[in-house]
């Protein structure tokens, strides 16, 4: 299937098709020690030479829709994009905002058999928690894009033996709602304290799309910008709220993150209490209205004081 879809690729780039392919491919790396290594990673082609590099395999953890809102790739004609299925729903959700033109992609959807547990590049040696989540939920040994989803669907497996299970999200946050408050409190100021502003989390993130970011802003200046205990803690909890109803969980803000802070901790309860009190999943259904430009007569009202 892989071969066949080189040979498209090429052709569509060849006819005009298409203007870029976004997916993953192999890259040389050279390590201190003199030897190189190849590792995984987003690959931009627009030549019908350079399609070969593409792969798929365990090691295709990205979220390759963080580029469709790039002002780079805005202009690159229609763009054909390499999709898990659990991407779809940034997807879903980028189209609900108006964001891009389902008409300017070609969604190739893969297969997907679960990827690599990655932090800043470094194989954790099993499966990402993510993955469990979705196969776990699914009851399926493989998550699968519709022929309604993507323009191409590619049976072919990810690359690569299975790797062993780890703990999903869900269970991590189980055991950290059992803390008592003041040790949580005293965790999340031991973790924000880590931060270093760097706003990896934001340019990984699928969702924060903002031109000018209110973090940006200095006429008025909402939240400081120093890598401070204060202005973290605002950072990430403004961050947490945009994203409410809008979060695909993908993990790519804590995959990124070089202090290796738990942001997916905070995200998946906002994912989880959406879903309680409004019976709602983002990026599950393109076509549902954003969940904060909704409102129902019996929606759950217990947190107005």
């Amino acid at each position: 299937m892989m071969d066949d879809l080189k040979t498209r690729l090429k052709e569509m780039l060849t006819s005009g098709a298409i203007g870029m392919v976004i997916g993953y491919g192999q890259k040389e790396i050279y390590m201190a020690d003199g030897s190189r290594e190849y590792r995984t990673c987003p690959v931009f082609l627009s030549r019908d030479t350079e399609i070969d590099r593409l792969v798929w395999n365990r090691h295709c953890v990205q979220n390759l829709v963080t580029y469709l809102t790039k002002e780079e790739y805005k202009e690159s004609g229609k763009i054909a994009l390499m999709v898990k299925p659990c991407d779809l729903k940034a997807i879903h959700v980028l189209e609900q905002e108006k964001q891009i033109d389902r008409k300017r992609l070609f969604i190739i959807g893969l297969t997907c058999k679960g990827v690599m547990a990655e932090k800043m590049g470094i194989d954790e040696g099993h499966l990402a928690g993510k993955c469990i989540k979705c196969l776990d939920s699914s009851g399926k040994s493989s998550a699968v894009c519709t022929p309604d989803e993507a323009d191409i669907v590619i049976e072919t497996l990810p690359d690569g033996d299975m790797p062993p299970k780890g703990k999903d999200i869900s269970s991590d946050l189980e055991g950290f709602e059992k803390m008592p408050s003041e040790k949580r409190w005293a965790f999340w100021q031991n973790q924000f304290l880590k931060c270093l502003r760097c706003y990896a989390c934001r340019s990984a993130c699928p969702m924060c799309y903002c031109e000018q970011c209110i973090c940006d802003m200095s006429r008025p200046q909402w939240i400081d910008k120093s890598p401070h205990l204060k202005g973290n803690f605002l950072f990430h909890i403004v961050r947490a709220f945009h994203l409410t109803g809008r979060c695909v969980g993908c993990g790519e803000c804590e995959r990124v993150c070089p202090m290796g802070i738990p942001l997916m901790l905070i995200n998946q309860k906002m994912i989880d209490t959406v879903k309680d009190l409004y019976g709602y999943e983002s990026g599950k259904d393109p076509e549902q209205a954003p969940l904060l430009s909704q409102f129902k007569m019996d929606d759950d009202q217990s947190f107005i004081k």
